[in-house]
């Protein structure tokens, strides 16, 4: 090779270093530069739908760039998991999940296509949800839903957002701690649940503030009790399980928002950022988060993996006591 061919080539080559070592910075610096997308592993009207495209419409406009509502519901979150999961790690691509998709589904399936631990980057917790007991109109109050699952052992039906969804885990511990025994009914999502729920077909349902409050102010169901630790403004006339003697029951879930593994730490760490903000924003907090009966946390990607990691091992003993395996 002659020495001006060698010259050249290796001019080229330190050329190309240059621009594939600054090519990714550069990318993150100029992130993000096309819309983003939030798979939500529910159909369109349940709660984590419903706290997605509140978070997701401030999102938008923080970055300047719109926040896409991905709804893939089915598999208790493992349809949408998985997908994000197996999606490139560029940071245009999140799961917006509960504790089922993100704690649960380890402990309730053998196998699962993708894994929880491994397969994901945290972002952040965005908030945690206390759960609501709802009914049809007319069907009392607590303590007679209770007696009447007693009387007739099975012939009480609960609907449930999937099966080993929080709502499906809820019903069961309050079940065992009261000792009775109902037809679980299952379905994909909450939403998809009110009607027959209204109508009467099942007999009631665990679900979150977000989604039940809207169904009750309008007279399709009624709050026979909620968790927490007190009334919410939203529903003065309904009250807290401790109020009604069931001081050792609680059922509430977190809403996590995680990335592909892989997911550069600067898009991560900026997406938390920009999501803290938000979730402690005055006006936001206030209509879309204690209006629904949530506690804001906007945690940092480091303290949501070891949130993660502590519910792991308490996910484990909830589907113990609830005895529910899913294959």
């Amino acid at each position: 090779m002659y020495p001006t061919t060698r010259f050249l080539a290796s001019a080229m080559v330190g050329v190309a270093s240059i621009f594939l070592s600054t090519t990714p910075a550069s990318a993150q610096a100029s992130y993000p530069d096309k819309p983003i997308r939030f798979v939500v592993p529910y159909s369109a009207g349940g709660p984590t739908d419903i706290v997605a495209r509140a978070v997701g419409q401030k999102l938008t406009e923080a970055l300047g760039q719109t926040v896409i509502i991905d709804n893939k519901p089915g598999g208790n979150e493992i349809i949408g998991a998985d997908h994000v999961a197996k999606s490139a790690p560029d940071g245009y691509t999140f799961l917006f999940a509960t504790d089922a998709g993100l704690s649960l589904n380890k402990y309730l399936y053998a196998k699962l296509p993708y894994d929880p631990e491994k397969d994901f980057a945290p972002v952040t917790r965005i908030a945690d949800a206390q759960m609501l007991l709802v009914a049809p109109p007319g069907s009392g109050s607590l303590s007679e839903f209770v007696a009447r699952a007693k009387t007739t052992p099975g012939a009480v039906s609960y609907a449930s957002a999937g099966l080993g969804n929080t709502s499906h885990l809820a019903m069961e511990w309050f079940a065992s701690l009261n000792q009775i025994t109902m037809t679980h009914v299952p379905y994909k999502g909450a939403a998809a649940a009110f009607p027959d729920l209204a109508s009467g077909r099942v007999s009631g349902m665990f679900t979150a503030v977000t989604a039940a409050l809207p169904q009750i102010q309008q007279g399709k169901l009624i709050g026979l009790a909620m968790s927490g630790p007190k009334r919410l403004a939203a529903l003065p006339n309904v009250p807290t399980f401790n109020e009604l003697g069931y001081k050792d029951f609680e059922a509430s879930f977190y809403l996590g928002l995680v990335a592909p593994k892989g997911t550069p730490p600067a898009i991560v760490n900026k997406i938390a950022g920009e999501l803290r903000k938000i979730l402690t924003t005055p006006q936001f907090k206030a209509h879309s988060i204690d209006a629904w009966g949530l506690e804001p946390v906007g945690e940092s990607p480091a303290e949501f993996a070891a949130f993660l990691k502590r519910d792991f091992a308490r996910s484990a003993q909830r589907i113990k006591i609830a005895n529910v395996k899913l294959d």
